[in-house]
């Protein structure tokens, strides 16, 4: 759990720590968090009834949505790697707000060039 904490936490390109380092082709993201969506399903609760957790749906979902914003960006924009820190809530609260401001009517390509930087 510790490491997929990190997959979305990264912000710098390079780090020692495992899944720490932006998303790319060879940065082994990809495989971890395909792997991961396979395991989450697998963890219950321990409680009488044995449910499953809702938070490893939802784990789910963004994993899903990881892949699928990945995809797009190779296919749209060529982009070479992701700080996934970036697609945090208040991160994206605060970029949106920014480039807003500078902006009467931003548009995709804008938010794309912040976010790959």
């Amino acid at each position: 759990m510790d490491q997929l904490f990190n997959a979305f936490n990264s912000c710098s390109r390079h780090s020692n720590q495992k899944m720490w380092h932006a998303m790319s082709l060879t940065s082994g993201h990809i495989e971890f968090v395909e792997a991961t969506r396979q395991w989450l399903p697998t963890l219950h609760s321990k409680s009488k009834k044995g449910d499953k957790r809702p938070c490893m749906e939802d784990w789910q979902i963004a994993i899903n949505s990881l892949l699928m914003l990945w995809e797009d960006l190779q296919k749209t924009q060529e982009v070479k790697f992701l700080r996934t820190s970036g697609l945090n809530q208040d991160c994206v609260e605060n970029l949106s707000s920014t480039i807003r401001g500078h902006r009467d009517n931003p548009v995709r390509k804008s938010f794309v060039k912040v976010c790959a930087r």
